[in-house]
């Protein structure tokens, strides 16, 4: 029974200081809660505040649902357009593939040497299936 309290208690303290690890880090990086206001102008791509950076961590762990850890609620390609407009889209390989800027890099000069973009993949039933952040640099 005391090996029972001892292993409740290491769980829970590293519960504490996993949660607390996290919401720091959330802090430090500047994340912030998802807003589709202020998603949804292209503008803030390259806006110094570049809200939707901050918001993409919100964005893909709690709003969008795939159906996985969220008791099988999906969420559809309409939900997501009118959270976060339309950039691009386009039919895939076993459904549609949505595409947005999140960020634009920028080095010395006015051309963008790279930037970050956010992948949402949907099924032929329309319902989010999956998602990727990708980062890519170029020369300019």
């Amino acid at each position: 029974m005391k090996i029972l309290a001892y292993i409740l208690i290491a769980l829970l303290l590293g519960f504490a200081i996993g949660y607390r690890t996290r919401c720091r880090l959330v802090e430090d990086v500047g994340w912030s809660t998802f807003n589709s206001n202020k998603w949804k102008p292209i503008e803030q791509v390259i806006d110094s505040d570049n809200n939707r950076k901050k918001m993409v961590f919100d964005l893909v762990n709690n709003v969008l649902k795939n159906g996985i850890f969220d008791t099988g609620k999906r969420t559809t390609i309409k939900e997501t357009i009118e959270l976060l407009g339309v950039e691009k889209i386009k039919e895939a390989d076993n459904g549609y593939l949505m595409t947005y800027e999140v960020e634009e890099k920028f080095g010395w000069n006015i051309d963008p040497e790279g930037g970050t973009k956010l992948f949402l993949w949907f099924d032929r039933d329309s319902l989010f299936a999956d998602w990727r952040i990708e980062e890519f640099w170029h020369e300019p």
